[in-house]
């Protein structure tokens, strides 16, 4: 895997199951997000460009109820909330 094609490291992105990192790259001519995955010996890259159209497409179908019930899951501590809330302010 190369590392000359990232346009920018994603801080504050994570890859879900291992917490590695996530970057934003030129893929021939697609952009990507690329999480690393496997201890870094592996990643997987889903085409930014087609991700954002399905989300626009789907919008009011999608994340929890909506684009707008999606955001206010979020708690005070800035996490999601899908489970009840870890500083308590959303259950």
């Amino acid at each position: 895997m190369s590392e000359k094609n990232v346009i920018a490291i994603m801080e504050g992105v994570d890859e879900c199951s291992e917490g590695m990192k996530v970057s934003l790259v030129l893929t021939e001519d697609r952009l990507t997000v690329r999480a690393l995955n496997e201890a870094g010996f592996n990643s997987t890259e889903v085409d930014l460009l087609q991700l954002l159209e399905w989300l626009a497409n789907n919008r009011d179908q999608t994340l929890l109820g909506g684009v707008d019930e999606f955001f206010n899951r979020f708690d005070a501590c800035n996490t999601i909330c899908i489970r009840g809330c870890s500083c308590g302010t959303k259950d």
